[in-house]
């Protein structure tokens, strides 16, 4: 079987076993939309993942 075939197959395979729900996807694109526009417009400041994690292993050390 040629890799494109065996990705394809992968692929299928992966599809059956985690069907996609896309009223949830839906909402999460409508959420990072929505996100995104906050950002650009100034109205929020991103935070990167490791200051976000040490801020919570702060908050359960304490």
């Amino acid at each position: 079987m040629s890799t494109r075939h065996s990705i394809l197959a992968v692929d299928k395979l992966l599809d059956s076993s985690n069907p996609t729900n896309n009223s949830i996807d839906n909402l999460w694109i409508k959420e990072i939309n929505k996100r995104r526009v906050e950002i650009e417009k100034g109205d929020v400041s991103p935070v990167g993942g490791d200051e976000v994690f040490e801020k919570i292993k702060q908050r359960f050390n304490e």
